[in-house]
């Protein structure tokens, strides 16, 4: 790869193998606990009383969502420095009834989730990934599954049949946009059987599923000097894969934690508002960390007090200027792949980052020796959403909203900077030990 040093390759390559392996939330959140148990992180149960050590790296699942913190009884009443980020993609689900057949073909009934770019699905080999609940002796047991390989496809009326394809670019969910699985002759639909067969388990005991098609080709590096990456889901894997990578592992989390007691989240459902047991919405990162001061002894007065003296960073991904549409960003603030971190600001407060975060996030980044962008809205359009707000509203806590810039965000298929990950990488590793 030319032009690029070690350091930002491993860190290219280590993002791109973890989107590789993470083609939907549920893989995001088993790759994420891989990370964990190589920093030597030991796991608890949500649901079982807790018996915290000052120092040493936590980790909870609880749901689809994952956290990974260390604190001990001497800075804990300071509060925490926490990140968070989200592991779902817009996509399609498959609904309940799996499939259906149409003219001779067995096709998968989908809805959308999130806010999709849908053109950009067709005609591409889809994979198909997900978990599926099975009866396992009476007790229900979850199976993830990943077909990895090529298995289903959308494909696309030709244009002597929709003259105005390249015209309208809309389509009718329902109808137009089921992916082909196969051929069918027998008039008997083969969804579930096949599904069974890629989980090693019996088409008679699946309970439920919640199942997905990807894009099937691997991550890979795109322009003349390898420049940018090129994958599905890099929204918001990018930010998940850069923090949990960045946490102190083992015994550096001991000097990490003596210096501030940090935290990491990652959440499920934001593409959809987080208004899920998994989401950012739900009581899972309030639960955490208010057993962790519980368990140093703190009063409730006193948890409330350190929740508030946090400092949370929401790391999502952010629009980098498009060559073919500068005038969709603001004139004066447009941001680019491989230009680093990236503040985001919004004076409507979809962004949480207020002045004052504003400048730790600058005096962060200057300590941590990576170049800072700042970013806000063309003034006549509105801005996205985060999980940000979120969390500043429960902890009533510091918080910035940042990211790394791309471009075809909610696409298929999306792009970001080859160097942004290290910088990134870098940015939460000064973070969590400051």
């Amino acid at each position: 790869m030319p032009n690029l040093s070690q350091d930002i390759l491993k860190s290219a390559k280590g993002l791109a193998e973890f989107i590789d392996c993470s083609p939907t939330s549920y893989h995001a959140v088993s790759q994420t606990e891989k990370i964990l148990r190589e920093k030597g992180a030991i796991k608890l149960s949500y649901t079982d009383s807790w018996d915290i050590k000052a120092d040493i790296l936590y980790y909870v699942i609880h749901e689809n969502a994952i956290c990974a913190f260390s604190a001990n009884p001497e800075n804990v009443r300071s509060g925490f420095n926490i990140a968070a980020a989200h592991t779902d993609s817009p996509g399609f689900r498959i609904k309940p009834c799996g499939s259906k057949l149409d003219s001779g073909y067995e096709r998968l009934s989908v809805e959308s989730y999130g806010g999709t770019i849908l053109h950009t699905w067709l005609d591409r080999p889809l994979a198909l990934a997900g978990r599926i609940y099975v009866d396992a002796a009476g007790t229900q047991k979850a199976v993830d599954i990943d077909t990895k390989k090529p298995c289903v496809i959308i494909p696309s009326a030709a244009i002597h049949i929709v003259r105005d394809v390249n015209e309208s670019a809309k389509f009718n969910i329902q109808n137009e946009l089921s992916p082909i699985l196969m051929l069918c002759s027998s008039g008997e639909k083969k969804f579930t059987h096949f599904i069974a067969g890629i989980a090693g388990i019996k088409e008679e005991d699946i309970l439920s599923f919640d199942l997905m098609p990807y894009e099937a080709q691997k991550t890979c590096f795109v322009g003349a000097n390898d420049e940018f990456i090129s994958a599905g889901r890099i929204d918001d894997l990018a930010m998940v894969y850069s923090i949990f990578s960045s946490l102190p592992g083992d015994s550096a989390a001991k000097e990490a934690a003596s210096k501030r007691c940090f935290a990491a989240f990652a959440f499920d459902n934001e593409e959809c508002g987080s208004k899920t047991a998994s989401g950012a919405s739900s009581r899972f990162a309030a639960a955490v960390l208010e057993r962790v001061c519980e368990s140093f002894g703190l009063t409730h007065g006193e948890t409330v007090a350190a929740l508030a003296e946090s400092v949370i960073l929401s790391a999502d991904m952010a629009h980098a200027v498009h060559p073919a549409y500068p005038g969709k960003s603001d004139p004066d603030m447009q941001i680019k792949m491989n230009g680093g971190p990236v503040l985001k600001t919004s004076s409507n407060q979809s962004y949480s980052s207020s002045p004052k975060g504003c400048a730790f996030f600058k005096k962060l980044c200057k300590d941590a020796d990576v170049p800072c962008q700042l970013f806000a809205n063309h003034s006549d359009m509105r801005s996205g959403s985060t999980i940000g707000p979120i969390l500043a509203t429960e902890f009533s806590a510091l918080s910035v909203d940042i990211g790394a810039a791309m471009l075809s965000m909610h696409s298929v298929r999306e792009l970001c900077g080859s160097k942004d990950p290290y910088y990134m990488r870098e940015l939460f590793k000064k973070f969590f030990s400051a």
